[in-house]
């Protein structure tokens, strides 16, 4: 049986939405460089449910915010502990996002699916938006628009316990070393222990 309209388009690679995401990023990093900070840590501040995904922030971290709690392994690893946020470096893209959902919630509508079945699109949905976030940082790592390998990369959801894409996040954009260094840091047990964490 072909795939409904929803599936084929939730299997959809979005190129645009990682392109848009790499300027708002690129454009911050720059603001960042030219205040004559030095990084520590970047992350996508975002949401784990279809309603509050488009208020993405941006969120980063400084060595000098480091040195004042060098023994905190928490001020290097956890972004709720980070003391800089940015409400405007994602507008443009959560512009795209808040046209992703409309269009998913317009597929949503003619399809009808059963309350379960909405469920499961809305995560996927969500889980999709997630993985473009991580590969647009996955592609800027390599473009070396972060110098140096020391700054740590992740998207992260606040206050959301042993979150999955956190820590998938996490494993795609660092070391495995730093990857290691996280799990130890935040003291949760690691989702991915047990599951291939490839994206």
């Amino acid at each position: 049986m072909a795939p409904s309209p929803i599936q084929s388009w939730l299997e959809r690679q979005d190129q645009e939405l990682v392109d848009v995401i790499k300027q708002d990023v690129k454009h911050h990093i720059l603001e960042i460089h030219n205040r004559g900070l030095s990084l520590s840590g970047y992350s996508i501040l975002t949401a784990s449910h279809i309603s509050e995904i488009y208020c993405n922030v941006a969120v980063f971290n400084c060595e000098s915010n480091i040195s004042q709690e060098p023994t905190s392994p928490l001020a290097r690893f956890s972004v709720d502990e980070w003391q800089n946020y940015s409400d405007k470096a994602f507008a443009k893209t959560n512009e795209v996002i808040k046209k992703r959902n409309s269009y998913f919630e317009s597929l949503c509508r003619a399809q009808e699916p059963l309350a379960d079945s909405l469920n499961d699109l809305s995560e996927i949905h969500v889980h999709k938006l997630h993985a473009c976030m991580i590969e647009s940082l996955a592609a800027l790592r390599r473009e070396e628009v972060f110098v140096g390998d020391n700054i740590f990369l992740v998207v992260w959801i606040p206050d959301s316990g042993p979150d999955e894409i956190v820590y998938r996040s996490v494993k795609r954009l660092n070391s495995d070393a730093v990857y290691r260094k996280f799990v130890a840091a935040i003291g949760w047990d690691d989702p991915l222990e047990d599951i291939d964490a490839s994206l």
